[in-house]
């Protein structure tokens, strides 16, 4: 029970800060809920790379991108965000 309570609180607070643009704050709620959901959750790995491009983090970004891309390859949402990463890193 406290793991899936700390899983499902985490990806509440994680969502609600991203929501609000808290970027910091989400992150690590986030970072720990994918990490402890047994099963990949591509929605919750591009919404990290979002984060992280938007905060400059750019390998991270792509990281989280490549992971949401192999759960679910048809998706269009990874490959935009690949290009907004390849854009970013010309700047």
């Amino acid at each position: 029970f406290a793991w899936h309570g700390g899983v499902k609180f985490s990806i509440w607070r994680g969502l609600d800060q991203f929501e609000n643009h808290q970027y910091s704050s989400a992150i690590p709620h986030l970072e720990r809920a994918v990490t402890m959901y047994p099963k990949p959750i591509g929605r919750f790995h591009l919404i990290l790379a979002e984060m992280y491009l938007e905060n400059d983090e750019i390998e991270n970004a792509r990281e989280h991108v490549l992971k949401a891309q192999s759960v679910n390859p048809e998706h269009e949402v990874p490959r935009v965000l690949l290009e907004k990463i390849k854009i970013k890193k010309m700047d």
